[in-house]
């Protein structure tokens, strides 16, 4: 399996002179906005150029840096409003980037001497002075390769427009956004506090495998005292590979599996419990074959082979 291409950086650079807007977030929120801002600055670099934001990834991101979730929301709205994210595209994709995240990302990777910078069309901020590192332009629902060859900059002024993202019903979102909040509140219940190794795993459960069979891998987890997330994934893998999917099917398996250990079983004692032949079985095997008569004449001739006359 081909190794997944990096799309993160490993560092970014923070400017020693901040420009007025962020000395205003300063100014309203604190230093504890500043602070949450780098932050959030870390977890949009090492994701690439932008991330999403909702409801679920604000209270991931609040327990992962120990801040209230509103305290982290008022710094994002703050940021919105001084436009050091951009409000546009956070409204209508629900991302946060911005000109200048885009810039410093694609200097960054242009400096490492990366050889695929790919971008997404839609939420592109920075003009052809950037553009010209992307080596691809995608659109998220198209899938469509547009990469060119050569020297040759992809960013002109006759781009298509990307294909219209699909729509997803806000029924399922909800319920998405729903089962994340689940699964976190059953990691906490029954192993522990969520961390930043158990962020992406929890994504990728609640993303992989139906709540209902994710509640019960949680339960056998806490009950067998395994507070760890591997066990979960190893149990809901288990049951992924006996092509279980529901919470009945679960069950039914479990019956067929009881009646056939307890058949197994029944068989074991029925071996164990045939009657074993002794010499009382076989005298009286014996004994069958002989009249009362027949049997006193076999004493007495026994007993003259060995000691003689039972008589004077």
């Amino acid at each position: 399996m081909a190794r997944p291409l990096k799309l993160g950086l490993d560092y970014f650079p923070l400017d020693v002179n901040i420009d007025d807007d962020i000395e205003l977030l300063e100014a309203e929120c604190g230093l504890v906005g500043f602070a949450i801002l780098v932050k959030l600055w870390q977890k949009i670099f090492s994701n690439s150029y932008y991330i999403e934001w909702n409801d679920d990834v604000a209270t991931l991101f609040s327990r992962k840096i120990n801040s209230g979730v509103n305290e982290v929301n008022s710094v994002v709205n703050a940021s919105l409003r001084r436009n050091l994210f951009d409000s546009k595209l956070y409204e209508q994709y629900g991302i946060l980037t911005s000109r200048g995240i885009q810039k410093r990302y694609l200097i960054a990777c242009s400096q490492s001497k990366r050889k695929h910078i790919p971008m997404d069309t839609r939420f592109l901020l920075v003009n052809s002075e950037f553009t010209k590192f992307i080596t691809e332009l995608t659109g998220v629902s198209s899938g469509i390769n547009t990469q060119k060859k050569g020297k040759e900059s992809i960013y002109d002024d006759d781009v298509e427009e990307a294909p219209v993202e699909e729509v997803i019903p806000v029924e399922e979102k909800n319920e998405v956004c729903l089962n994340l909040k689940r699964i976190t509140n059953l990691y906490e219940k029954n192993i522990g506090k969520v961390n930043d190794f158990v962020v992406d795993e929890l994504k990728n459960i609640s993303d992989s495998y139906p709540i209902e069979l994710t509640e019960e891998a949680f339960k056998i987890a806490g009950i067998n005292h395994a507070k760890n997330i591997n066990y979960v994934s190893t149990i809901l893998s288990n049951w992924k590979g006996k092509n279980i999917t529901s919470l009945e099917q679960l069950k039914a398996f479990e019956t067929e599996k009881k009646n056939k250990e307890q058949k197994n079983t029944h068989k074991k004692v029925s071996a164990n419990s045939k009657p074993q032949k002794t010499k009382f079985h076989l005298a009286n095997s014996r004994g069958d074959k002989y009249s009362a008569d027949e049997l006193e004449q076999l004493v007495l001739n026994k007993t003259r082979k060995v000691g003689g006359s039972l008589g004077p």
